[in-house]
């Protein structure tokens, strides 16, 4: 039997993640700082990016080229500051966006969310978290957006 494992990927803490060496052809541009991490849970084989290194930033095609490059099942990215889950190639694309809802210098209307991924085996589930409406106003709902994702197999929203 085997025990499922929670993810919780927040802008920081993801970029504390950035320790192993990098595979060619990605290289590092600041000295220490690797540009992915790649791990292991359950099935899946996740790859964890800062997104920078995507042109245009958020492309799934450069994203699903770097998923092919790292040979990874999920790849998590960040950079755009938009949150999003996609289904691309039969590979899973996650950007949890901007927890502070943070411009990104592209777009000042960014919405701050974050993402929870639990993993079990060879089943992904993410819950999306945003507001909506003038996050100024108290009166901001939450929406949450959950997407099911199996291995080798179409996801489910």
């Amino acid at each position: 039997r085997s025990r499922p494992v929670h993810i919780y990927f927040l802008p920081r803490r993801r970029t504390r993640l950035l320790q192993n060496p990098t595979p060619p052809p990605l290289q590092p541009n600041i000295p220490g700082m690797q540009e992915n991490k790649i791990i292991q849970i359950g099935n899946f084989k996740l790859g964890l990016i800062h997104g920078h290194q995507v042109v245009p930033w958020g492309d799934i095609e450069a994203l699903a080229m770097i998923q092919r490059q790292l040979d990874v099942d999920i790849l998590v990215s960040g950079h755009t500051h938009a949150a999003g889950v996609n289904v691309h190639e039969n590979k899973f694309f996650i950007n949890p966006g901007s927890l502070t809802g943070a411009y990104n210098g592209m777009n000042g209307e960014v919405v701050p969310s974050f993402i929870l991924m639990d993993i079990s085996n060879s089943q992904a589930m993410t819950w999306t978290y945003s507001l909506k409406g003038n996050v100024d106003d108290i009166k901001c709902e939450q929406e949450v957006v959950k997407v099911n994702f199996m291995k080798d197999q179409e996801a489910t929203k």
